[in-house]
């Protein structure tokens, strides 16, 4: 049976959900990435802001956003949450031919080395503004999904 390429998944969700980004200018821009992950039966489609996805910068990132899951062979698209679904999502490995080297070096940047690079890239720690300046930090640990 026939399914759908990477190009196509891409396709879907730009057009599931670039209508509903943000228009306030502080979000960044709507991009879908040109990289991804996959498994046997879906391909994990990350999009928001192009600030984040392409240019690594961090102040971008949505915290508690889905996850774009689309089945290879339907079509149909789920939103996960980490939460729900940690060991599929780790597990995935990136589409051939859209390997992510933007997201690769950004998470080098961010955690100090590639230990935890060339995974979905809301799996490593982050660390932003001091709480105590407003900011947030996130909770979540390299691969450990706590």
């Amino acid at each position: 049976m026939a399914g759908i390429s990477f190009e196509q998944a891409r396709i879907i969700i730009r057009t599931r959900n670039e209508t509903d980004w943000f228009t306030d200018g502080v979000h960044g821009t709507y991009t879908v990435a040109d990289y991804g992950y996959e498994d046997g039966e879906r391909f994990y489609i990350l999009d928001g802001a192009r600030e984040y996805l392409v240019d690594g910068n961090i102040d971008f990132l949505l915290i508690g956003s889905g996850h774009n899951v689309v089945n290879k062979i339907t079509g149909d698209v789920q939103c996960w949450s980490y939460v729900d679904h940690p060991d599929e999502i780790t597990n995935m490995t990136p589409v051939p031919g859209h390997e992510p080297p933007e997201a690769a070096s950004a998470c080098q940047r961010q955690t100090g080395g590639p230990r935890h690079c060339g995974r979905p890239p809301y799996l490593f720690a982050l660390t932003s503004k001091a709480e105590t300046a407003g900011g947030w930090r996130s909770v979540l640990r390299p691969g450990t999904g706590a």
